[in-house]
């Protein structure tokens, strides 16, 4: 059995300041803003907890970078117990 995908095209109205945040958002993830809304719309049908949760751990981290206020690690600090 071959499963088939069946691409459907949608207009959906928005006015030009809305239109240009997110073409901005979706330009800083390296996406077009057809692909960006497709997978927000993926995500926004999913089953709630259908996402596994590494990959809300890397987008969390990909999206707030850390703060160690200049503070770096030594290798002998990494061997202290």
């Amino acid at each position: 059995m071959v499963a088939r995908c069946v691409m459907t095209m949608l207009q959906i109205p928005l006015d030009e300041p809305l239109e240009s945040a997110l073409r901005r958002q979706a330009a800083a993830e390296g996406k077009s803003l057809e692909d960006w809304a497709a997978e927000a719309m993926k995500r926004l049908a999913a089953p709630a907890g259908s996402k596994d949760w590494i990959d809300e751990f890397l987008e969390s981290a990909r999206n707030r970078p850390g703060n160690t206020h200049g503070w770096k690690w030594k290798r002998e600090e990494l061997y202290e117990r």
